[in-house]
């Protein structure tokens, strides 16, 4: 690394208190914090390359290990995905929220080093540590999922929270929170799984589906819900003082 990105990485290192900083095997040089719950990244640019920015993302970790069917010793490399990103997090609030943040990747020859380390702290300071704090437990998602079984957009709402997998995390975050609805909506997806089954007997991909859902299901109710239900969990949290606009 040259000597301006070495000295962007120990700028961040000072304002980004209690995250380590390692190089993932596709070359990514980030910025990591993790706990029993949630694992934290923030990757700055890559290796051998002369740009820098800002990529965050929050991982839930019991939500994607019981998904994905696998133990996952390593966050860094092996995680199947990200529960919240950086780039989805506006359109998740309904507002421009982030005002420190680098519009495109800042190549490190054009901008002088310190108006860099000046818009990085600002970066930090107004954008990074809020988003983490924000997402910081599963609950903070339960307004997102009141999603209505007969809501026609109900996938698209899932996918622009969670990207992939929207019906299966959807279940985790109800049955690890203990969501009064939980059994209403797992029954409701296994009675659709029956009439899809019932209503074209060949298709394979029918029953392959109701198979993985009921592993899923499974899996599941072996662990340990995390919270007890709460009805304020329903109440948007706010960010930056500003409550989210969830249609």
């Amino acid at each position: 690394m040259n000597e301006n990105l070495n000295q962007f990485i120990e700028r961040v290192k000072v304002k980004l208190v209690g995250y380590s900083f390692c190089t993932s095997k596709e070359g990514y040089l980030q910025f990591v914090k993790e706990d029993e719950l949630v694992f934290r990244s923030v990757i700055v640019g890559e290796v051998d390359k002369e740009e820098v920015g800002f990529g965050a993302s929050v991982t839930f970790k019991l939500i994607e290990s019981i998904v994905s069917k696998k133990k996952i010793e390593d966050w860094v490399n092996d995680r199947p995905s990200s529960s919240i990103r950086m780039y989805n997090h506006d359109k998740l609030l309904g507002y421009e929220s982030f005002k420190g943040f680098f519009d495109e990747p800042i190549n490190l020859s054009n901008v002088p080093l310190e108006s860099l380390l000046e818009m990085t702290e600002k970066a930090i300071k107004q954008d990074l540590i809020p988003f983490f704090e924000y997402w910081d437990n599963i609950t903070v998602l339960l307004p997102w999922l009141e999603i209505e079984n007969n809501d026609p957009n109900r996938a698209l709402k899932l996918s622009n929270l969670f990207g992939s997998n929207g019906l299966y995390k959807k279940l985790v975050v109800w049955y690890l929170s203990r969501h009064p609805k939980y059994e209403d909506y797992k029954n409701f997806h296994v009675e659709r799984y029956k009439q899809a089954i019932v209503s074209a007997p060949n298709n394979k991909k029918y029953k392959k589906s109701f198979e993985e859902f009921e592993r899923l299901v499974k899996r599941l109710e072996k662990t340990s819900p995390l919270y007890e239900w709460d009805d304020s969990y329903l109440t948007p949290k706010p960010f930056k003082g500003v409550v989210p606009q969830i249609p």
